[in-house]
């Protein structure tokens, strides 16, 4: 699963950024917690990566009452109808929306080389 990864997420140059300024890879992974969570949305997650001792994990996303509402910003959860989003460590968050879409998780050891920051998805195929 991470050689999937590490070919889905692939080189500098190749990436792209949606609307919001979200920096996605060419379309087989995604890295770092915006990425991810734009993926968690989409309900592309194929397998979640969480890294043991990377910081991204618990970094605070914003969650509302159904695990694909999720934000970086409060105000990405408020636009999906929630009016009052909470806080959560991100992993926990992409943890119920792994769940819910029946994704996979995997936590990589710290000693072995995975996402930077902690986070990782391989994706689904866009349909």
């Amino acid at each position: 699963m991470l050689d999937a990864f590490r070919t889905g997420v692939g080189r500098p140059g190749e990436h792209t950024a949606t609307a919001e300024g979200v920096e996605t890879a060419p379309g087989a992974a995604a890295q770092g917690v915006p990425a991810v969570v734009d993926a968690a949305r989409q309900h592309r997650l194929a397998t979640l990566l969480v890294q043991e001792g990377g910081h991204d994990p618990e970094r605070p996303v914003w969650t509302g009452a159904a695990p694909g509402q999720l934000g970086v910003r409060r105000n990405d959860v408020r636009a999906m109808g929630f009016p009052d989003p909470r806080p959560a460590p991100a992993a926990d968050a992409l943890m119920c929306c792994a769940v819910a879409d029946g994704a996979d998780a995997l936590a990589v050891p710290a000693a072995v080389p995975g996402p930077a920051g902690g986070l990782g998805a391989v994706l689904r195929r866009r349909e």
